[in-house]
């Protein structure tokens, strides 16, 4: 029988391998820039999230001597150890706006603890799941059934894991309605869950905070790539609402959707037409609901002819009282 550190090492030189095939199946797949496959999309992940488990194998405390204790109810001295067992089946349920880099850690950590895994692709974005199907099967020692893939177009595929008693544990990466419905279906079989839930969250800034600093990491989650430019909230004092406002919004009409492929784009196209709509309902509703609201307009860059679409960064200012 393999070790899980030998399987989870020839994974990771398979991956090495067919990384720029990977690279550009990304960018097709998901709309991310070329230049965040450098980075969090694909190079990031690839450089350790096989080896630290791996490594962790050998170094995890998977027993834990308590020592000895009376217990007075027995009148006994009594040994105590912790023991750390794996789960069993996994069912990992990835989603579509980091696949790879959520599908890879997932998949690694289930492994180097000794469960087996159903890894669920989202169904924008199946063909990096199936390329790991494909690389465990041809290039490493990893035996037949220990990870299965399961794409499909139908979101509901995602819940037979929940449901099933087969199944002993749901590794989740998603929204929070989706999360509450995992807890809410999984609950009949005492299912373990571990939820990583999203949400608009908010920059807030403080009087004392560097303003125009403020502004730039602000403005990074609002050009995630794969996000397709979604409002992003920011909360500051009413005295430092217009200046805010009008910083943020000139870094904003400074990015506009591109080609992924290019090198300088920093932002991509829109997953979906659906996540589009999505987008531009938000941006609808922070110019009602905003005190102001700028570069909120829809366009496609100049060429582009994506089924997916694109809109442009939008800011939008609340303000504290």
């Amino acid at each position: 029988m393999p070790s899980a550190s030998a399987g989870l090492e020839q994974l990771r030189e398979a991956l090495e391998a067919e990384k720029e095939e990977l690279r550009e199946e990304l960018i097709l797949e998901a709309g991310c820039p070329r230049m965040v496959t450098h980075g969090p999309q694909l190079d990031a992940p690839l450089a350790d999230a096989l080896t630290y488990p791996a490594k962790l194998i050998d170094e995890y405390p998977w027993e834990t001597d308590l020592g000895d204790a009376f217990v007075s109810l027995t009148g006994k001295l009594t040994g105590r150890k912790m023991l750390r067992e794996p789960v069993g089946v996994v069912g990992a349920i990835v989603p579509w706006n980091f696949p790879f880099e959520v599908a890879i850690h997932k998949l690694a950590q289930a492994l180097a603890t000794g469960n087996t895994v159903v890894l669920k692709p989202a169904p924008d974005t199946p063909f990096n799941a199936t390329r790991l199907g494909r690389l465990i099967v041809e290039s490493t020692d990893i035996p037949s059934g220990v990870v299965n893939v399961v794409a499909a177009s139908d979101h509901l595929i995602g819940e037979e894991l929940t449901l099933s008693p087969k199944v002993d544990l749901i590794s989740f990466t998603g929204s929070t309605a989706v999360g509450k419905r995992i807890m809410e279906k999984g609950a009949a079989t005492l299912k373990r869950l571990f939820l990583e839930l999203g949400g608009k969250s908010a920059t807030i800034v403080l009087d004392d905070a560097e303003l125009a600093q403020a502004c730039l990491i602000g403005l990074g989650p609002a050009c995630t790539p794969v996000r397709g430019a979604p409002c992003r909230r920011g909360c500051c004092s009413r005295g430092r609402a217009t200046t805010k406002a009008w910083r943020f919004s000139r870094r904003c009409t400074g990015h506009r959707p591109r080609r992924p492929q290019s090198p300088g784009t920093l932002c991509g196209p829109v997953i979906s037409d659906k996540q589009r709509r999505r987008v531009l309902g938000y941006i609808e509703k922070g110019i009602d609901e905003a005190r102001s609201s700028s570069s909120a307009a829809p366009m496609h860059p100049p060429g582009w002819s994506g089924d997916s679409g694109s809109s442009r960064p939008s800011s939008s200012t609340w303000t504290t009282r």
